[in-house]
């Protein structure tokens, strides 16, 4: 249905544009119109492109019609004086027309250049929870009002309505990306949030960031299955990107970032997806390690500090839950069971403390027996 608005909307355009300039040899822009007709001329609309190009041709019939009554307005003027016969007002539609049809211009442009490929068989860069092991439960003990309050933080509301941004901010093995998990994993997420899209950035933002490689996976994950031919640019990429997700309610989630020395990449993604839009109900979640980047990108007020886990036994079911992962001894060993209050105690409230212990510990007993 998109694609045949889009196809009305071109051909009346085309067929209009080639009516007015034999009637107005003078139509004003009218080299930017005859730049757009032959970009239109040479793409074709498939149920694939991108809904707003329905907008552009929207405003690009507009502007003809603004331009076409411009043009019998000066017919009847006199080109004299400074302004060449325009009074203020036309000059400045003139200028915001100018302004328009150059970024519809562009934008046809960079729709043209995207080549679209069959799905490649894997990705290198992020993997989401979904595809990951079910090695870590997206339900961990001892993380539900920790997970209530991220989601309150995510939930719009009257007196701070538009887009979401969060950073779950702790120390490492602190559990910020297994909380990250629960929220993306959580029911009402997946309910309220489409497309929702992972990406796994703590190593690599260790040593060069390959924003373009995080922006191809971003792609991956949110469309219909098209990756992308490798000649295609970082700026044509972001173009997609925002085309796929403009209307959308999506969520985002950015984990574990150590620094943005280069801000240049976030504040990229931050443009082409649009994130000051008032009306957007999307969101961002991001995790670090540092107090700084999070407020960086997402601002004092919307950080999370963890808590460790207080609850001796959530801390001790973790670490029962980890030792039936690995096998390597029974939970009901009796010098396990002996351990229980040193072993909860050296987890110190550590998420990740207590799911590493198992390899420590059995060893332990096992030199004991």
């Amino acid at each position: 249905m998109a694609a045949d608005i889009a196809r009305f909307l071109r051909d009346k355009f085309i067929n209009n544009f080639e009516v007015e300039e034999k009637e107005h040899p003078e139509l004003p822009l009218h080299s930017y119109f005859t730049d757009i007709k032959n970009i239109l001329e040479d793409y074709t609309i498939t149920p694939s492109t991108p809904i707003q190009i329905n907008n552009w041709l929207n405003n690009l019939n507009t502007a003809l019609t603004d331009c076409c009554i411009l043009s019998e307005e000066l017919k009847t003027q006199t080109k004299k004086g400074p302004l060449q016969g325009y009074s203020f007002s036309q000059l400045w539609l003139l200028r915001t027309t100018k302004n328009l049809l150059h970024k519809i211009r562009k934008n046809l442009h960079l729709l043209t250049q995207i080549k679209l490929v069959k799905p490649s068989s894997s990705s290198t860069l992020a993997v989401t929870p979904t595809q990951e092991k079910a090695s870590i439960s997206y339900r961990l003990h001892g993380f539900d009002e920790q997970l209530k309050h991220i989601e309150a933080m995510l939930n719009p509301c009257e007196s701070s309505p538009g887009f979401k941004k969060v950073a779950i901010v702790g120390m490492g093995g602190s559990g910020k990306t297994a909380l990250a998990r629960m929220v993306f994993l959580n029911w009402q997420a997946q309910d309220s949030f489409s497309p929702t899209i992972w990406i796994s950035l703590a190593e690599t933002l260790k040593g060069d960031l390959d924003f373009e490689q995080i922006v191809m996976e971003m792609l991956t994950q949110c469309s219909t299955g098209e990756t992308f031919e490798k000649d295609v640019s970082l700026e044509e990429l972001l173009f997609i990107l925002g085309s796929r997700l403009e209307g959308k309610k999506y969520l985002i989630v950015l984990d574990g970032i150590w620094h943005i020395n280069r801000d240049w990449w976030y504040l990229k993604l931050k443009e082409a997806l649009q994130w000051d839009f008032k009306g957007d109900e999307s969101a961002l979640i991001i995790t670090t390690r540092v107090s700084k980047v999070a407020e960086r990108m997402v601002g004092k007020n919307n950080l999370y500090q963890m808590q460790p886990i207080m609850d001796r036994e959530s801390c001790w079911s973790i670490f029962t839950d980890a030792v039936k992962e690995e096998k390597l001894i029974s939970i009901r060993n009796p010098i396990l069971l002996k351990m229980k209050d040193d072993i909860v105690d050296q987890c110190d409230g550590l998420p990740l403390a207590a799911k590493t212990l198992p390899k420590i510990i059995s060893k332990h007993i096992y030199q004991i027996q």
